[in-house]
């Protein structure tokens, strides 16, 4: 039994970002993520559950708003969670937490 989760490319337009506004990120970020990708490609997946029809984005949204910013209208990818609404939300929680304590390190 693999405990490893799918990966999968998605099309951005089946990709539900509406949990990213939960994300706070400083100025800049997604310009540097841009410049990233735009040299280096996607380096790591996002992280999407299924949501109906589509994927929701847990893990990812400057990855996200990179490649739409970039343009491109391809694909990104994406490691499938299997995880409830109650625990993709403290998922984000967690993070946001992280990254405010990251921040005031």
């Amino acid at each position: 039994m693999s405990l490893q989760a799918p990966i999968k490319d998605l099309p951005l337009d089946q990709i539900d970002i509406s949990l990213s506004g939960l994300r706070i990120s400083r100025p800049g970020d997604v310009d540097q993520m841009c410049h990233s990708m735009k040299h280096h490609g996607q380096l790591q997946a996002v992280v999407v559950r299924r949501l109906g029809a589509v994927y929701q984005l847990l893990d990812g949204s400057k990855r996200y708003q990179g490649v739409e910013k970039l343009g491109a209208t391809g694909h990104l990818s994406s490691t499938i969670r299997d995880f409830k609404k109650f625990t993709s939300k403290a998922i984000v929680q967690n993070m946001l937490n992280g990254s405010a304590e990251s921040r005031k390190e």
